[in-house]
């Protein structure tokens, strides 16, 4: 079980490095909608009209944060073939490369603390804020080095103990108190109990 999560967490690094690396030149984006045609009188404030309330997903990668975006957006009009071009050209999956130009140096370090509803902490970030209408949007973003050093160090936690486990064993050592064995004849170790594991 521990063999998997040690081969896995150095490529996900890896990996999360070469996002966070890509993102100095251009961001990826990945967007979901879906949506609802209502009819008139449906919704508070619509008795003469159609409305089209769409749900967006983004999925952004970006100033070396990775970010995702929900939101909700009211479309009105008149007739229903108004809103049809709209409603089908708007659902399912797209995604796209945006090159930008590159960001001033260290932004990501920058602190922006407005309300508990709208910060931006060394890449982390949170904001929710009323659209037109009854839409709204929130957004929540993660900085990469933050992945990178949950990784690195669940990586590390993993590691050392077997790695200290195979230290003792090649000094002939207690592998759980480090109690030396060397020319001790026995099953077990005589200070803590442990079966040995003598090679």
């Amino acid at each position: 079980m521990r063999r998997t999560p040690l081969v896995v967490l150095p490529v996900f690094v890896l990996a999360t490095g070469l996002a966070w690396i890509a993102t100095r030149s251009q961001s990826a984006l990945v967007t979901h909608r879906s949506g609802t045609l209502y009819e008139p009188g449906k919704l508070v404030g619509s008795a003469q009209s159609w409305t089209y309330r769409s749900r967006t997903t983004y999925l952004n990668s970006v100033h070396g944060c990775a970010s995702i975006v929900f939101g909700t957006h009211d479309d009105v009009a008149q007739t229903q073939e108004d809103l049809r071009q709209l409603w089908e050209a708007e659902t399912g999956w797209h995604s796209r490369m945006i090159k930008k130009v590159l960001p001033p140096r260290w932004q990501w370090l920058r602190c922006d603390l407005k309300s508990w509803s709208d910060f931006h902490v060394l890449g982390f970030g949170y904001v929710h804020e009323q659209t037109a209408g009854r839409g709204f949007t929130r957004s929540v973003s993660i900085p990469y080095w933050s992945l990178i050093v949950a990784g690195t160090s669940w990586w590390m936690m993993l590691w050392l103990p077997d790695w200290k486990r195979q230290r003792r064993m090649a000094a002939s050592r207690c592998v759980s108190c480090g109690y030396d064995l060397s020319g001790i004849a026995g099953a077990a170790c005589p200070e803590c109990g442990k079966p040995s594991e003598k090679r």
